[in-house]
């Protein structure tokens, strides 16, 4: 893996910033459960394609094999 600190890093901020925006819109979902219900995978995903690209922009050999580590180790 490239840097199992960044990677840790990158699965705690990827479990951290979706709960936070999942707690600071909760009381839509009282008001707009569907719209809360578009919030959150979208929140999510902005998450996933940021820290993915952070983390594989220095990435200097195979891109498909560091991926299946970093996706294999569960951090993700």
């Amino acid at each position: 893996m490239k840097s199992i600190k960044f990677a840790i890093l990158y699965g705690f901020l990827l479990w951290l910033i979706p709960f936070i925006v999942g707690f600071l819109v909760y009381p839509v979902r009282e008001i707009n459960y569907p719209f809360f219900e578009t919030i959150m995978p979208i929140a999510l995903a902005a998450c996933v394609v940021v820290f993915g690209t952070l983390y594989m922009k220095d990435v200097d050999r195979s891109h498909i094999a560091e991926g299946l580590k970093i996706g294999a180790s569960g951090l993700s």
